[in-house]
């Protein structure tokens, strides 16, 4: 059976429209994941850093991206 990942951050839009999240993995240490509209969540595509003063995503963003709702939290309608 697949570990489920926890989202620790996420999904935010961290630079020019690009959607992340750090997710918690079974051992405790994390990895960013970046939405790829076809492919899903993919590893990294952002760094930390990049997480400073980023706006949640909406679910209208998310609707408009295909992010599944299982992917929260999203911002408050």
């Amino acid at each position: 059976m697949k570990a489920e990942l926890i989202v620790a951050f996420g999904p935010a839009v961290v630079d020019n429209g690009v959607v992340a999240r750090v997710v918690e993995l079974p051992d405790g240490s994390g990895r960013v994941e970046t939405w790829s509209p076809g492919k899903g969540w993919v590893k990294g595509g952002a760094s930390l850093d990049e997480f400073f003063l980023t706006r949640p995503v909406s679910p209208e963003l998310a609707s408009r991206l295909g992010i599944p709702i299982e992917s929260p939290p999203l911002a408050p309608a």
